[in-house]
């Protein structure tokens, strides 16, 4: 009976853009193969001092370097992570209330806040439409959440949405190449549907104006 000899194989590849500081770890024992992703460089410095370590006290063991260059995102053995991801866009409706965070402990406008070293966050205590609460930065929750509390609010939300989507949809009609990118029966549907859309601005302009009065 031969009995051969196992040799430890570890691989680092670099994952393909549009995933920045992505990192797939892959191990081979000869029997077994398994791929972990590591996010950010402070993660992958972690993991490899460790595959160092071990690679100098098992000597059967060899670490291959980055293959940025290699077709598959993840060494070959799975499907590249870019036809794996896809994107979505989702709408939640939720209350919230301008609040700050210190220490851990969210505090809204009218509570005492102890005066302590501790720095002091600005944002929103949010509360979702199961009773689940929760802490929002400033910056990330006025970026993803606009008031919607009342019709007004509701009536410049979809008229802001559809300015920017016509203002997008005229950029792109106003590319040279636009025609060689979408075809021609598409970029002549896209001039009808940017008359339609700027009837569409006007009419909810005149209801804002409406509801304001």
């Amino acid at each position: 009976m031969v009995i051969k000899k196992i040799i430890y194989k570890i691989s680092l590849y670099k994952v393909l853009p549009p995933y920045k500081n992505w990192y797939s770890i892959m191990t081979n024992d000869g029997l077994n193969r398994s791929n972990v992703v590591i996010i950010g460089k402070k993660q992958l410095l972690k993991v490899a001092l460790a595959l160092i370590v071990m690679a100098i006290f098992n000597k059967r063991t060899t670490i291959d370097k980055f293959k940025s260059e290699q077709k598959w995102a993840l060494g070959g053995f799975v499907k590249p992570i870019e036809t794996m991801m896809k994107k979505y866009i989702g709408t939640k409706l939720v209350q919230a209330t301008p609040a700050i965070r210190k220490g851990g402990k969210i505090y809204l406008p009218t509570d005492a806040i102890p005066k302590t070293m501790e720095p002091v966050e600005e944002g929103y205590k949010v509360v979702y439409e199961d009773g689940y609460e929760s802490w929002s930065p400033k910056d990330v929750f006025e970026k993803a959440y606009h008031v919607a509390d009342t019709p007004l609010d509701r009536m410049y939300i979809e008229y802001n949405e559809l300015m920017d989507k016509h203002n997008k949809l005229v950029l792109f009609l106003g590319r040279k190449d636009a025609i060689e990118i979408a075809g021609e029966n598409q970029v002549a549907l896209m001039e009808v549907q940017k008359v339609q859309m700027h009837d569409y601005i006007l009419t909810l302009k005149e209801r804002i104006d409406l509801m304001k009065k």
